[in-house]
């Protein structure tokens, strides 16, 4: 159980790597009335044309994106997968420690996803104010 589950995460996490985001694959993981939460204290960004907003502007600021899965587990329709974000922020080389746990429905379309980072290391611009949600 749940290797669609995880098939549908991988396929979304590698949409965002290298030099542009391929927003029409990210798309396609998320159901229409799909919620997306950068940081569980912060209102989620609510249908594909938030999440999509949000993802665009996330883009807009780092470059060379890599994403490892350190471990990725799922049952039923449920996932959790722990990941290193390496990118470019301003310049700068971060790495990004994360677990996002992903719901999914029938069709193993995400929607809900929860990211969870180690915010003593990750960048203040996923903070910031953008589109709504």
């Amino acid at each position: 159980m749940g290797k669609k589950q995880e098939a549908m995460v991988r396929s979304l996490f590698a949409s965002f790597e290298g030099s542009e985001v391929d927003l029409d694959v990210a798309m396609q993981c998320f159901a229409s009335h799909a919620a997306y939460s950068p940081l569980p204290w912060q209102e989620p960004f609510v249908g594909q044309l938030a999440i999509e907003t949000e993802l665009m502007r996330q883009a807009q600021i780092r470059s060379d994106l890599e994403i490892e899965i350190v471990t990725m587990i799922s049952k039923d329709r449920v996932a959790f997968a722990e990941r290193l974000e390496q990118m470019t922020v301003a310049s700068q080389r971060l790495t990004v420690h994360s677990v996002g746990a992903f719901e999914f429905d029938r069709d193993a379309r995400i929607v809900k996803w929860r990211d969870y980072t180690d915010t003593s290391e990750h960048p203040r611009w996923l903070e910031g104010e953008s589109g709504s949600r």
